[in-house]
């Protein structure tokens, strides 16, 4: 059985309903369900009363729920006492970091660590899922997490027993190809009428989720016609020229310095924070004596 399927009944128990466990978990409610079907054919019986609302456990649920904690704690801590005996890469300093800020922020940020910090080694990690990040950080699979977040607004994600720090700002801007004149294709302003063409970011992934909350107050009209799972596609398809969409600088930096894109007009950007995460205990040496110099 994949322990992560606990993860999975855990969050169904604390949100009361499969459309707000899948968002917790980062995917979509059919394969959400899915996997907890998996775990009842694991079993054998019924774990979840579907008739129910909000949607409870059974007794049975209970029953399982109660003893699979303690075991998956149990083995938590067993694979971390064994990581701690053996040394889990102990030279080696583990990050993982969302795509954009692993190419755009992270080089020039570890360099200048590494010269106050001259023996320091480092390991890079990339998750497929936003999540996936906080659960290698949660399993000690890595030491930090380098991510963007919203000054005011929740991660969507369980951030219990990590602590951060703030190590930069960014935010998200509204840019577009330019005319042969070097001006935006597609200006956007208070009060406009006309829809603008524009390339979304799924509502999966978290800058995407900010958004769409961003853009529920906004007046101008957005026509979408384009959705995107990655920035990288998101600013080819903007380089095209089919319309808007909101990147961060640091990930069209030489698309800005060169004119080929341009802000498509001020006020409707959105302020972010890049934080570094990381378990509230104690960490391998090498990672405790970088935290200290953040």
């Amino acid at each position: 059985m994949d322990l992560k399927l606990l993860d999975d009944l855990i969050a169904l128990d604390e949100t009361g309903g499969f459309a707000k466990a899948a968002r917790r978990r980062q995917v979509t409610q059919p394969a959400f369900s899915k996997r907890i079907r998996m775990l009842e054919d694991w079993i054998g019986v019924s774990l979840v009363d579907r008739h129910s609302h909000p949607v409870a456990l059974t007794d049975a649920g209970r029953l399982f729920l109660e003893r699979a904690v303690t075991i998956s704690a149990s083995l938590t801590e067993a694979r971390n006492d064994v990581l701690d005996l053996v040394g889990n890469e102990p030279d080696k300093v583990a990050f993982a970091a969302a795509t954009t800020l692993s190419q755009a922020f992270f080089p020039k940020w570890i360099t200048k660590l590494r010269e106050q910090q001259p023996g320091l080694r480092v390991r890079m990690q990339q998750f497929g899922k936003f999540v996936e990040h906080f659960e290698a950080l949660h399993n000690r699979d890595v030491d930090y997490f380098l991510s963007y977040a919203h000054p005011e607004e929740s991660l969507g994600v369980d951030v219990t027993g990590l602590v951060w720090k703030k190590v930069g700002t960014s935010a998200l801007y509204p840019v577009c190809a330019t005319d042969e004149a070097g001006r935006p294709r597609f200006p956007i302003a208070e009060g406009q009428t006309e829809p603008v063409p524009y390339i979304s970011r799924t509502e999966g992934s978290f800058l995407g989720q900010i958004l769409k909350r961003a853009q529920a107050e906004w007046s101008i009209r957005l026509d979408e016609i384009f959705e995107v799972t990655s920035t990288i596609n998101l600013r080819s398809i903007v380089k095209e020229g089919h319309g808007i969409g909101w990147l961060t600088p640091e990930s069209i930096e030489r698309e800005l310095q060169s004119g080929e894109l341009a802000r498509a007009g001020e006020g409707w950007e959105i302020p972010l924070e890049i934080r570094l995460y990381r378990l509230d205990s104690r960490l391998k040496p090498s990672a405790e004596e970088l935290w200290e110099l953040i």
